[in-house]
């Protein structure tokens, strides 16, 4: 990686991680307190609401925090297209935004979800503010590191009222406010931030504008939809087969876990993706090499994350306290998870999707197909008769069978 080409990317990178730390400081607080505070059962109905949302999240980000981010980071410099690609997204993310509130109200009207009504339309603040806190335009102006510090304002002024207002299991409700309320906050500085630094601005739009992003980005939808199936399925189906409590405990080994990882693989994927865009079309040698540095830096990050969660289980499972007998089995499964998710991350989204035809975007489409379809027989097999470890083991397998398949797909591109 020669830092005078990347100096931008790594400074991001380390910005972000430093802000990713902050980011994570108020949440790695807040969650195991109310894991604890809540109780395995309430935690469960908050961890299904947040499973439930964050599905109608991918609706209605529609791919276009990849499919979008790639296209402003092209137009760069050109603001007629910058604000034609702003209003077409924007307006394409409030159509979908009405679709998937028709959708919550059909998924809570299903009797064995009813328990969750309250918690999940509470929590849908997070899919309407989703569709306005405009990620994909900073990231494709490299300014990726404004979102960060938007979204750690936003916790670190929220998240700890969750210790004043929080007390009892009887305070979910309270805690489902508190933690929608995060989302609102990103969203109104988001807009803000656009506005006043004029970074975009709406325009006259059409319907076939609408339609041709829509069509841009459904390749990556499906993906993303396709992926999500896998990394929230497992907490919905567990729902529906277990009581409220063996969620809690699944949803505290995963939740830990994502947090762990995604402090460090979301802030390199994030700063590199719209510069591996501009470059991978003329310098292809060069993107090469950063991907393979990636590749090594990825791997020994994930291996230490992974190793901590493993050999700190069994204190996790103990402070967190006897609601959470089972946890050590669970977290010590998901130890192995990042290591899949970021190599997996670099070969798919750093690798095929910058550098890619057509036929490497098919390949990783195809590939969260497989493991969409994957995850579901696996989880209809284990989950009724291992709870839990069942969803646990399921997740682990279909981690591996994603990152597999993105290398093959990465090393057939580079022939």
């Amino acid at each position: 990686m020669h830092r005078s080409q990347y100096a931008h990317e790594i400074g991001d990178t380390l910005w972000l991680m430093i802000l990713q730390g902050l980011n994570y400081l108020a949440p790695l607080l807040v969650w195991p307190y109310l894991m604890t505070v809540l109780g395995a059962e309430q935690f469960g109905c908050i961890s299904f609401a947040i499973a439930a949302n964050q599905y109608l999240m991918i609706i209605v980000d529609f791919g276009f925090n990849f499919s979008s981010t790639k296209g402003i980071a092209l137009a760069k410099g050109n603001q007629e297209s910058i604000n034609r690609l702003f209003s077409e997204t924007l307006v394409a993310k409030l159509l979908l935004l009405a679709g998937a509130f028709v959708l919550l109200l059909v998924i809570v009207a299903i009797p064995k979800f009813r328990i969750y009504t309250q918690t999940s339309l509470i929590l849908f603040s997070m899919v309407v503010c989703s569709a306005l806190t405009c990620v994909w335009l900073f990231q494709g102006l490299g300014k990726i590191r404004i979102v960060s510090i938007i979204n750690c304002v936003s916790k670190i002024a929220i998240l700890p009222l969750t210790f004043v207002l929080v007390r009892t299991s009887n305070d979910t409700l309270v805690a489902a406010y508190i933690l929608g309320g995060v989302y609102v906050v990103s969203a109104i500085l988001s807009l803000l931030l656009v506005r006043l630094q004029r970074l975009a601005r709406l325009v006259a739009i059409t319907w076939s504008g609408i339609k041709a992003i829509l069509k841009d980005s459904f390749p990556i939808f499906v993906s993303n939809a396709a992926s999500s199936i896998y990394a929230m399925l497992f907490v919905v189906i567990l729902g529906y087969f277990a009581l409220p409590d063996e969620v809690g405990k699944y949803a505290a080994a995963e939740k830990l876990m994502r947090m762990a990882c995604y402090a460090v693989w979301l802030p390199v994927s994030q700063a590199f993706f719209p510069k591996i865009c501009q470059t991978a079309g003329h310098n292809r040698a060069e993107t090469r090499r950063t991907l393979r540095r990636l590749f090594v830096i990825m791997t020994a990050a994930m291996l230490f994350i992974g190793g901590i969660l493993f050999f700190f289980a069994r204190p996790l499972s103990e402070w967190l306290g006897r609601d959470y007998v089972g946890f050590e089995p669970i977290a010590k499964i998901l130890s192995i998870v990042p290591l899949f998710v970021a190599v997996g991350g670099v070969a798919g989204q750093l690798g095929l999707l910058t550098m890619g035809n057509e036929r490497d975007k098919k390949h990783f489409q195809n590939i969260y197909l497989s493991a969409a379809g994957l995850s579901v027989v696996l989880t209809f097999a284990l989950v009724p008769h291992f709870q839990a470890i069942g969803a646990g083991i399921a997740l682990l397998l279909t981690e591996c069978f994603v990152c597999v398949g993105m290398l093959v797909g990465f090393k057939k591109m580079l022939r």
